[in-house]
């Protein structure tokens, strides 16, 4: 029975090792963030069933206790300063959590450091090639689907031309591949005959799909992995002079590739490839438009701030804030990571954080160069592979399937390359009492069920749930119990759900059809979460959306509230002195609007949104002299398209600007008869009836079904009764 028992944990915990191969192939389209929430679940889940089932396992049979090994413990010595890091950071709940858009957070990174340890405890040789094997077929089942993507069969998921196969980002895709291009090259030198080929075809078709991601700093990765690969070959092969040679080869046709992509970098052919294109833009004048050049300076700086320990998971948002650059202005809103593994370890851990993280590098790559149990080939074709991460973490941050693989291949290392003293040995011994056992297995199962809730079920409900509420074919009332349910679930979902929420509500409140009943539901809703969660988290981005909403509702009052407090967490930040002047607007207090635009266009001058609101504000208000000054430094293609610009000056009566943006925006689009029709009521405004006339008949030329409107306009036109056409 024992032994029966024993052989069920055994196929428990190893079938749920080898399921994990398949989490990149799982999206979940019935949740948020299908193609990250999703897989972390499934991973959570299995990973909870596969570590209580090995705690009982070892029980019955200590060969599966982990074996001592630096790796193991610089590892745990990771999880532990990263544990300290987010238990003493800037938001516990958050460090531990995360969000639905990252799944991160402590919570995974336990996970984690569970699945290495099991999987470094359990699996044997033959284990870890069938493992690596399946992840292989994993990887060529998605080239298949990304090559569909190429030849537009199947949608790309973010749209444009860079492939994201079923992981739904083209970079996470891009780390998926490198791994799988070292691992597949790993078994072609282990194989022979047809296998031997397959994996070398499997390795071209994973570089081809990974070139159509143009993920420019995981091909320079990959690049230097096999340099260094092709390198410690050439330089330790003793044996095998054929694969030396082979070797010297690849590390020539690389040196080749590169020079030969540098000669042709500015011709046609690379820029008119969009793939192309992108890797021969890498001047550092193209880097400093780009958000790195940004948030790198700005998360040293926050690293400064908080040096030894820092800020815990999801840190970056609070850097983010306090550290904002104005010249960001025209990039995304916000970013919740610097786009650096080193940084960001920094941020999330401080230097003891970072110090731990390379540590386990540095010891793995001793311990391979030690082991025995490695030809020179492997050991050196792993540690390009751990090479090539290191080098795309300059560029790139991790996520859930990175880190996977590269905690697989460090526990493949360690496994191969442990000691025989077995971790707990003495400890397990003293179980041996059978009620005790018992009363542990009973004990484990019953945590494995409430972890399980807690851990999964909970917010993955709550995520459905979220789901619901922003579907657009749920009526509102149904969309409003859906939102209810979110919320009532309070999970770390929650400030999401208030996002949509708000949304919503602001969509809805402008919707004619939808009962006035239903909309202040909504209201009520929205007001009562963004209290509770303003109360919990310290976030300029809650507290300025919080600030938007109130706004958009007509209460700046109440809006003025929270973005006094979103300015105190992002002092530089413009779009929050934007909104804060909207608010003084609103309230009539127009010298105060005026100074926080002043304000914002300080703080980044390049950036004419400041001059377009304060302009409007002052021709709303009738100060057309001061309205002048603000209006002369908008740039041009702004000034004529901003639709706020024109009503302001037709809410004046100014007519002549307002002709003028019209004649400006028929100019450049000739053809648009909705937009020549508008010039028609401008010169009717302005008196200029002939030309209204004129540009009727051009009108009707363009597009003669217009012929008997057109001809109508023209004799009200001509019988005095121009005006009543455009109220």
């Amino acid at each position: 029975m024992k032994m029966d028992f024993e052989k069920i944990l055994k196929y428990v915990v190893l079938g749920g090792l080898f399921l994990v191969t398949l989490i990149p192939l799982f999206v979940a389209n019935s949740l948020f963030f299908p193609f990250i929430t999703g897989k972390a679940f499934a991973f959570r889940i299995l990973i909870e069933i596969v570590f209580v089932a090995w705690l009982i396992l070892v029980l019955l049979n200590k060969d599966y206790l982990p074996r001592s090994s630096k790796i193991l413990w610089s590892f745990l010595v990771f999880v532990f300063v990263i544990t300290l890091a987010d238990i003493f950071g800037f938001n516990p709940y958050v460090s531990f959590w995360s969000n639905f858009e990252r799944m991160e957070g402590l919570v995974s990174l336990l996970h984690l450091g569970a699945f290495f340890v099991v999987i470094g405890s359990v699996f044997n040789r033959k284990n870890w090639d069938v493992f690596f094997k399946v992840s292989l077929g994993v990887s060529l089942i998605i080239c298949f689907y990304s090559l569909l993507q190429i030849m537009d069969v199947i949608t790309i998921n973010q749209g444009g031309v860079r492939v994201d196969g079923t992981l739904g980002n083209a970079i996470y895709l891009a780390v998926y591949l490198m791994f799988h291009a070292f691992l597949s090259t790993f078994y072609f030198f282990k194989s022979e005959g047809f296998k031997k080929w397959f994996y070398l075809g499997l390795t071209v078709f994973e570089l081809i799909i990974l070139y159509f991601t143009a993920s420019r700093g995981v091909v320079l990765g990959l690049v230097a992995g096999a340099i260094v690969s092709a390198s410690l070959i050439a330089l330790f092969e003793k044996d095998r002079k054929t694969l030396r040679r082979t070797a010297g080869l690849v590390l020539l046709t690389i040196f080749i590739l590169i020079a030969g992509f540098f000669v042709i970098k500015d011709t046609q052919f690379v820029r008119n490839n969009e793939t192309l294109a992108r890797f021969s833009d890498t001047s550092f004048e193209k880097f400093k438009t780009e958000g790195r050049y940004f948030i790198w300076p700005m998360a040293v700086e926050g690293i400064k701030d908080r040096p030894i320990l820092g800020y815990g998971h999801e840190g970056f948002q609070f850097v983010f804030d306090g550290k904002y650059n104005p010249d960001l202005y025209g990039h995304e809103p916000w970013f919740d990571r610097s786009h650096n593994i080193y940084l960001d370890w920094m941020i999330v851990g401080g230097i003891l954080g970072l110090t731990s993280f390379l540590s386990i590098f540095l010891l793995t790559f001793w311990k391979l160069r030690k082991t025995n149990n490695f030809s020179v080939i492997e050991k050196n074709i792993l540690a390009g592979l751990l090479v090539a991460y290191l080098f795309q973490g300059i560029f790139i941050f991790d996520n859930l399937t990175s880190y996977i693989l590269l905690f697989s291949v460090i526990a493949f290392i360690w496994s191969q390359s442990a000691e025989d003293s077995k971790i707990g040995y003495n400890l397990i011994s003293k179980f041996n009492n059978k009620n005790l056992k018992l009363a542990y297995s009973v004990t484990s199962l019953v945590l494995l069920v409430i972890f399980i809730y807690i851990l999964n079920v909970k917010p993955l409900l709550a995520n459905k749930n979220l789901l619901f509420a922003i579907h657009p074919n749920n009526s509102p009332e149904v969309r409003l119990d859906y939102f209810k349910k979110v919320f009532e679930s309070d999970t770390f979902g929650s400030t999401e759900a208030l996002y949509q929420l708000m949304r919503a509500s602001m969509t809805l409140g402008s919707n004619p059809n939808v009962p006035n009943e239903i909309k202040s539901e909504y209201l009520a809703l929205s007001e009562e979460n963004i209290r509770k969660l303003t109360q919990k988290f310290s976030e300029a981005k809650l507290f300025l959306n919080s600030g938007s909403f109130y706004n958009s509702i007509n209460r700046p009052d109440e809006a003025l509230k929270y973005l006094e407090k979103a300015k105190e967490f992002s002092p530089t930040r413009q779009d929050i002195y934007l909104e804060i002047g909207i608010s003084y607007f609103s309230l009539g207090q127009t010298q105060k609007a005026i100074d926080n635009f002043n304000y914002a266009i300080e703080l980044q001058p390049n950036n004419s949104e400041g001059n377009v609101r304060a302009a409007i504000t002052l021709l709303y208000s009738g100060n057309q002299e001061e309205a002048e000054r603000f209006l002369a430094k908008i740039d041009e293609s702004t000034y004529y398209s901003d639709n706020r610009i024109l009503n302001a000056f037709a809410a004046g009566k100014q007519y002549d600007k307002v002709l003028e943006i019209w004649q400006k925006r028929v100019e450049s689009n000739p053809s648009n008869i909705s937009t020549r029709q508008s010039l028609v009521g401008a010169y009717i405004l302005i008196g200029h009836l002939e030309k209204a006339i004129e540009e009727l008949n051009t009108i009707i030329n363009l597009e003669p079904s217009f012929k008997e409107s057109g001809e109508y306009a023209i004799k009200e036109i001509r019988a005095g009764r121009g005006r009543q056409l455009v109220q």
